[in-house]
């Protein structure tokens, strides 16, 4: 019942990232290394060639969740193709008031916090940070900065 009515299950975060190239690898671990030790649980999605999880499985994931963490990979200046389908199918088939974090990878030119929030800003997630970084540097005072205001939401 709490499921369905979106009750979150205390410290448990929902993480689906996609990585071409490591790039976007390399910001999430920071970032789900970043959530254990401040004692949160991740549970992790991760598309890769390797790894292709099930919607489903990501769907039955985000009711009891407290809080939404995407790590996103430009993809000829839009979204990589199968986040923009993730986000789609989670803010159509799972729209709940909770919180989000955006962290996007670009080459050349930034475009997921753009891109992500014409998806987002027609739900009921609240967005409370896009962080965007170039290349395959992990700029970590801008992920522990995003990572502060998520604690910072869920007290």
């Amino acid at each position: 019942m709490n499921v369905a009515k979106g009750v979150p299950e205390k410290g448990k975060i929902t993480v689906i990232y996609d990585s071409m190239y490591g790039f976007v690898e390399n910001v999430m671990k920071k970032v789900i290394d970043s959530l254990k030790e401040k004692g949160l649980k991740p549970v992790v999605y991760r598309f890769s060639d390797e790894e292709n999880p099930a919607m489903s499985e990501i769907l039955k994931d985000i009711p009891d969740s407290e809080a939404l963490i995407f790590g996103i990979s430009t993809y000829e200046a839009d979204l990589h193709p199968l986040m923009r389908y993730v986000i789609y199918e989670i803010t159509d088939k799972a729209n709940y008031e909770k919180p989000v974090l955006v962290f996007g990878v670009h080459g050349w030119a930034p475009s997921v916090e753009r891109k992500s929030g014409e998806f987002l800003k027609e739900s009921k997630y609240r967005v409370l940070s896009f962080t965007e970084v170039r290349g395959a540097g992990v700029d970590e005072k801008k992920v522990e900065e995003a990572i502060d205001l998520l604690m910072k939401e869920l007290e």
